[in-house]
């Protein structure tokens, strides 16, 4: 199993965990505009979106396009 592989999986793992805190923050109420925004959950989740996003262009360098999802 290449380290690619396992990079890329780590990072669709990131990405799910990343879904969930978004969805916890968007199930709460919140009393202004701004603490919907600015949050530990939907900052948290954003920032993991990013590291996946990062982990995923990583790992194209050893995969093909066509099998990574």
């Amino acid at each position: 199993m290449s380290i690619y592989l396992i990079v890329v999986l780590v990072s669709v793992t990131i990405a799910a965990f990343s879904q969930i805190l978004l969805k916890k923050a968007a199930s709460k109420s919140y009393s202004s505009v701004l603490r919907e925004y600015v949050n530990p959950y939907v900052i948290g989740g954003y920032g993991l979106l990013f590291l996946s996003l990062f982990l995923t262009m990583f790992s194209y360098r050893g995969l093909d396009f066509t099998s990574v999802p």
